[in-house]
């Protein structure tokens, strides 16, 4: 909660409130940078270390480990690359189907574990028995809706004093109309 000048006795102390608390907001935040250039500088010293390690297991390979270590990396991207372009095909036919950033977010694993050959059929019958369902709870509701009984009392609906003022006047009872906006302003 931030004070306002209001919260003290004088300008001085209402000065040096804020003095202090640009001193703290200051000493946080060089914390702060110092903190994340430590993470950073030892984030770059690992990856440099992984690769210096990974440079020389692979030195020290003969010709045919390199190829197996190669087809391995590669084999790995191209799982990555498929489950990527899974993902895509899931997300375009989920916004497709009216769904939401955060809801194709909280599905895409699902899809994106599948195999290729099925993705599409499991997509569209997801989205198909998504439909279903919503529909099934919107007609329960309908007919919720349709089997309830009106309010009871008065069916007639409300009618504004202008109007019924306006209403005797058009009928000649302007007396009538008088005393019916004197009592809705609460004159009489």
């Amino acid at each position: 909660m931030t004070l306002t000048r209001e919260n003290f006795a004088s300008d001085e102390d209402y000065a040096e409130y804020k003095a202090d608390l640009d001193r703290a907001r200051k000493q946080a935040s060089d914390t702060a940078y110092k903190n994340a250039e430590k993470e950073a500088a030892a984030a770059r010293e690992a990856a440099i270390a992984e690769a210096i390690e990974a440079e020389r297991r692979r030195i020290e390979m003969d010709e045919h480990e390199r190829l197996e270590a190669d087809r391995a990396a590669l084999a790995e991207r191209e799982a990555k690359l498929a489950q990527e372009r899974r993902g895509l095909t899931a997300t375009k036919k989920l916004a497709a189907a009216g769904f939401d950033d955060e809801a194709i977010n909280a599905l895409l694993p699902m899809f994106t574990s599948l195999d290729d050959k099925i993705l599409d059929g499991a997509v569209e019958s997801f989205i198909t028995t998504n439909q279903n369902f919503v529909k099934a709870q919107v007609d329960a509701a309908k007919e919720s809706l349709l089997g309830a009984t009106p309010p009871s009392g008065n069916p007639a609906p409300p009618v504004d004093m202008n109007t019924q003022a306006q209403q005797f006047i058009e009928s000649g009872d302007a007396v009538a109309a008088a005393e019916l906006l004197l009592k809705d302003a609460g004159l009489v």
